[in-house]
């Protein structure tokens, strides 16, 4: 819960309409404005429905697309790019879940970009190396898919 709370105080999202690898990265600037409360049971919903050690609640399929929306929303309010991050890497776990590395690999390298740009020193200092590891082990999912590109970001 207390993690929930920093998060719903500059959290951000990618449209859903765009392509991840579309989407222009926020500033860094100061939240439009904070996330309803609202947007913060959703938030909270995504994660339950992934994080649920429960079968009646854990539905990945469910959390990825809750995890969307709650990134579009993100994105949208411009909130702390850190926090956008967060949500890309939880989805890009979830898409690896699903055995979905392409799509994982997406979340993953855009988790990255905003981990070395403005804001990324404000996240946990476990998320840069989940990020990494993640984007690593969808890229080895893909065996011979993967373009070089990826294959040395990975390495």
């Amino acid at each position: 819960v207390e993690k929930l709370e920093v998060m719903a105080e500059t959290p951000l999202m990618l449209n859903s309409n765009l392509l991840l690898s579309d989407a222009v990265l926020p500033t860094g600037g100061k939240a439009e404005r904070p996330p309803t409360k609202e947007e913060i049971e959703l938030l909270q919903k995504s994660f339950a429905t992934f994080y649920s050690s429960n079968p009646s609640v854990r539905n990945v399929p469910q959390a990825v697309e809750l995890l969307g929306k709650c990134l579009t929303i993100w994105e949208d309010t411009k909130q702390s790019r850190d926090e956008i991050a967060g949500l890309l890497r939880v989805r890009g776990d979830a898409y690896m879940e699903l055995r979905q590395p392409l799509d994982a690999e997406k979340d993953y390298a855009k988790a990255i970009e905003y981990l070395d740009g403005p804001d990324g020193n404000k996240a946990d200092p476990e998320e840069r190396p989940a990020s990494r590891l993640g984007r690593a082990r969808a890229v080895r999912s893909l065996g011979s898919s993967a373009t070089p590109t990826q294959a040395l970001q990975a390495a």
